[in-house]
């Protein structure tokens, strides 16, 4: 049985005109399915977590005994069962690198096993070093997905020049 990949980038409720780019967390949603209205803090995760649900099982629809791969960023307890995901839109910086190790770590043993981190950071440019050292401990991580925004310098392994592809390319082909 093969998997078949789905990215769900964002499940939750996005206004991009905020400076918070969600909807106001006392917002009042009402659903069918629940007797109080709930807040938005409480209904974003939640209805991520549904997407994903409602993703997922579409895809095994679609795909019969394809293993659906759903990654997503939003989620709520649960939603392990029907995709992996990522820790959010991190930065290129030394302090990002050292978070994302506890945090992910954090994730599996709350029962959030498929998880990763945007390796190199999303935001920003990180250094020749800071790159290579994301790739070394990255190569680690449950899913390892480098993934930048644009307008930012490349991050492929062979950027930097070939003493840093060398250490890259060690840790990527690291046997597991």
């Amino acid at each position: 049985m093969g998997a078949a990949g789905f990215w769900n980038d964002m499940d939750e409720p996005s206004l991009f005109e905020r400076p918070d780019k969600t909807m106001p967390l006392d917002t009042v949603h009402r659903l069918d399915d629940w007797h109080h209205p709930r807040s938005s803090r409480h209904s974003q995760c939640s209805l991520a977590c549904q997407n994903v649900r409602a993703t997922y099982e579409g895809l095994r629809k679609l795909q019969g005994d394809e293993r659906p791969f759903v990654l997503t960023r939003a989620a709520y307890s649960g939603a392990q069962r029907y995709a992996a995901t990522w820790t959010g839109d991190n930065s290129s910086t030394w302090n990002h690198l050292k978070m994302s190790t506890p945090m992910l770590l954090s994730m599996g043993i709350s029962g959030y096993p498929l998880v990763g981190d945007d390796i190199g950071g999303f935001a920003g440019s990180p250094t020749a070093d800071l790159l290579t050292r994301w790739f070394e401990v990255g190569a680690l991580n449950p899913i390892y997905r480098d993934h930048t925004a644009k307008g930012t310098a490349d991050q492929e392994p062979w950027v930097h020049g070939p003493e840093h592809e060398a250490i890259r390319r060690k840790y990527i082909e690291l046997p597991l």
